[in-house]
């Protein structure tokens, strides 16, 4: 349980720093960020799929990429391209750790978490309806295909990503906001 409540708060604390809407993307698609000094929480939504079950994350930047992560101990780290560590989601034991100074910097330890093992090829990009797609196909018993979908203004709106060992798909899609 203290283990709950300690991420929870690091968790809460992180929030507090964040002073732009936040939008996940690449560099290599390019930075999109604007400041925004009240910042509606409906924008950090994320919806996620995972083992046939639903779950609301919060995205929150970080120098390396973004924490994407819920009250109750749910939380994958993405990098701009991939998946690369995760925690909860009722198969992946570990914490990470939020780290904050005086200044407003954050910083994420995730030497505890559950790193993802890649047996994949390059990504490549297809043009459709004016959403750039990248589609990686990766090596297992079957073909599977991870995908990220960006939208015009180079926000990255979708990432499907298969995670092993169980090769079980986690689905990530940018809430809409509520008006």
């Amino acid at each position: 349980m203290k283990k709950n409540t300690n991420l929870y708060l690091a968790f809460l604390i992180a929030i507090s720093f964040i002073n732009f809407s936040c939008s996940v993307s690449s560099s290599q698609i390019g930075a999109f960020t604007y400041a925004n000094p009240q910042p509606k929480m409906q924008n950090y939504y994320w919806d996620a799929t995972y083992d046939n079950l639903n779950y609301r994350l919060i995205a929150m930047e970080l120098p390396n990429g973004t924490l994407f992560a819920d009250k109750f101990g749910n939380s994958l780290f993405f990098d701009g391209w991939n998946i690369v560590s995760i925690v909860g989601f009722g198969d992946f034991e570990g914490e990470y750790d939020i780290q904050g100074d005086e200044v407003g910097s954050v910083a994420l330890n995730d030497e505890d978490a559950y790193f993802i093992q890649k047996n994949c090829g390059e990504w490549e990009e297809n043009l459709q309806d004016n959403f750039l797609i990248f589609k990686q196909s990766c090596v297992s018993e079957v073909r599977l295909i991870n995908q990220i979908i960006v939208n015009d203004a180079d926000e990255i709106i979708e990432i499907k990503q298969y995670i092993e060992p169980q090769n079980k798909l986690m689905i990530l899609k940018k809430s809409m906001p509520t008006r």
